[in-house]
């Protein structure tokens, strides 16, 4: 019996194995680039996006974050303590939002959801503050076509600060709109939950941002209004530059072990705090595996833990991964020799029909996930028998 939800018919032998591999397939994601939205409708009153980033969003936020922490650290707020630790639980939810939703779900499309499980993360998402998910995947998408060029949105080739947070701080270059042409869009504007998300977002933000914690904080633990919202404030600097760090730190300082030939790197200790998203140089190779990684434990992916969760309820479904095989093989012929195991004799990936099939399944160019045009068509058999043979 299948251990994470899938299809029925993935239990009815070869011939549900054949209606399976049908669902499976990369769905056609539509037509290229926004038609619904421009980057400038999700900021209100037609300011420049990047100097509401700077002038409304993060500036005020890190004053005002800086001294919700001398707040705390000063013994000015009842229980400090108590108050971060809320906070931060809070913005860790909201992370899963991100991980979980707008990056493994939205983004690369590496599984299923459900319609309350879909509500559940874009609430989660809406409330860490990266802008609707329509914006967010369009940047993501981007980002892994035409990775550390000036068509990516925080490039790191532009340097680690621009990676960090200077890309929101800036005009996007010309060839990010340019190439946004290029990357299908429409399965995100068609979908009636993230379209509500996009023409509500600011009262979202007002009410998942602001109103829930902020309330529950004035009632748990009373205090000025004034001092919940700085340490509101330094909880959400605090998550939003432990995010970040997947775009700067995580293209910087790390190990390389599946493609030594791309700026991406692993790094462990980041993975904890990023729950799960700084297994980059895997994830920039196989961007469609729902782990972001192939570590089968949790300690540093809690995102693969909710994951695993829904899908043993059922909410989540056509969870997709790579086999063991093609990732030593990989990391055997592109990595940076720091993989423990590409010494290893790997055996035969084995179709249902007795048949090799190849592990050297690179596309010819980036993928941005499952649906791209330039993924392998290889990679898309393996990863549909690995689902079948886990469910036979």
């Amino acid at each position: 019996m299948c251990k994470l939800g899938t299809d029925k018919s993935s239990k009815t032998g070869d011939k549900g194995g054949s209606k399976m591999a049908n669902t499976q397939q990369a769905a056609p994601v539509g037509e290229l680039g926004l038609k619904k939205w421009k980057m400038q409708d999700f900021v209100p009153f037609g300011i420049p996006m990047h100097l509401w980033n700077g002038i409304v969003l993060l500036g005020p936020a890190h004053v005002l974050g800086f001294y919700g922490c001398y707040l705390a650290f000063t013994g000015q707020t009842p229980n400090p303590w108590w108050n971060f630790l809320f906070f931060i639980v809070y913005g860790y939810w909201g992370g899963i939002g991100v991980t979980a939703g707008a990056h493994r779900l939205w983004t690369h499309k590496s599984y299923k959801a459900n319609t309350p499980l879909q509500i559940m993360l874009m609430l989660q998402q809406t409330s860490v503050l990266q802008y609707p998910v329509i914006k967010w995947c369009r940047d993501h998408r981007i980002h892994h076509k035409y990775t550390d060029t000036n068509a990516d949105p925080h490039s790191a080739g532009r340097g680690f600060f621009f990676s960090h947070i200077g890309w929101v701080l800036s005009p996007e270059h010309p060839d990010v709109l340019k190439k946004e042409k290029t990357i299908p869009m429409q399965d995100l504007e068609d979908n009636p939950i993230l379209d509500f998300q996009a023409r509500y977002y600011w009262w979202l933000v007002l009410l998942t941002l602001y109103i829930i914690p902020c309330a529950f904080m004035m009632v748990v633990f009373p205090q000025p209004l004034f001092h919940i919202i700085c340490i509101n404030y330094s909880r959400w600097v605090l998550t939003t530059h432990i995010s970040a760090c997947v775009n700067s730190v995580a293209h910087f300082f790390g190990s390389r072990p599946y493609d030594k030939s791309i700026s991406s790197v692993d790094n462990k200790i980041l993975s904890i705090f990023t729950v799960g998203e700084a297994w980059h140089n895997y994830h920039h190779v196989y961007p469609y595996d729902y782990k972001t990684s192939e570590l089968p434990f949790y300690r540093f992916n809690a995102s693969t833990a909710f994951i695993d969760f829904f899908a043993w309820l059922g909410w989540a479904t056509e969870l997709k991964t790579v086999p063991a095989q093609l990732i030593r093989d990989r990391a055997r012929r592109t990595g940076d020799g720091s993989y423990p195991d590409t010494h290893h004799h790997s055996e035969p990936i084995i179709d249902e029909h007795g048949e090799i099939l190849p592990t050297m399944i690179e596309g010819k160019e980036a993928s941005w996930g499952w649906g791209d045009e330039s993924m392998a068509k290889e990679a898309e058999t393996v990863t549909r028998l690995l689902r079948l043979s886990k469910c036979s």
